[in-house]
């Protein structure tokens, strides 16, 4: 197995053995396999300790995320990781909803606080709603004469040999 360098997140490892085997029976598959092969790949990449501590303390106290409660969830998670010996998404300040262990440093209203959606779909104007509602044709001729009388004089009709030499898409 194999970790994310960033995250220290599980990669799913690649079957080079059997893909060369399909490609090449000849070959010594083991040898080729072996020398590619990193004998630490199950070992999520180190920490760099002072370099985390260094960014914690760059933070500042504005940036934050404080929480209702008052609890500030970098400062959660620099205490969470502040001693792990290997990466760790925390180290990057990243709170994953999957991570059960990361779950575990905030209650249940915490938590809830942490993962709803603060921002929100932001609403379309109505001008642009009107206008890509225009785009949906059940054809490409259709779409295509929607797209090419935005230039057109009024009532004058869209003529594809006409047009298109016109527009150079010939």
């Amino acid at each position: 197995m194999r970790y994310c360098p960033y995250c220290g997140s599980k990669i799913m490892s690649f079957e080079v053995e059997s893909d060369l085997e399909a490609l090449d029976d000849e070959q010594s598959d083991e040898e080729s396999v072996a020398d590619d092969v990193d004998e630490d790949e199950d070992t999520p990449p180190k920490v760099d300790k002072v370099a985390f501590r260094m960014a914690y303390g760059a933070i500042p106290n504005t940036s934050k995320l404080r929480l209702s409660t008052g609890k500030i969830v970098e400062d959660v998670l620099f205490k969470f990781a502040k001693d792990m010996d290997y990466e760790h998404h925390a180290h990057s300040y990243i709170v994953d909803f999957d991570d059960e262990n990361v779950k575990a440093l905030f209650t249940d209203e915490e938590w809830k606080e942490l993962t709803e959606d603060r921002i929100g779909v932001p609403s379309v104007p109505s001008d642009i709603v009107k206008e890509m509602a225009r785009y949906g044709k059940k054809t490409v001729e259709e779409l295509r004469i929607t797209v090419m009388t935005t230039y057109l004089k009024d009532k004058e009709r869209y003529d594809i040999c006409k047009h298109l030499i016109k527009n150079g898409s010939r």
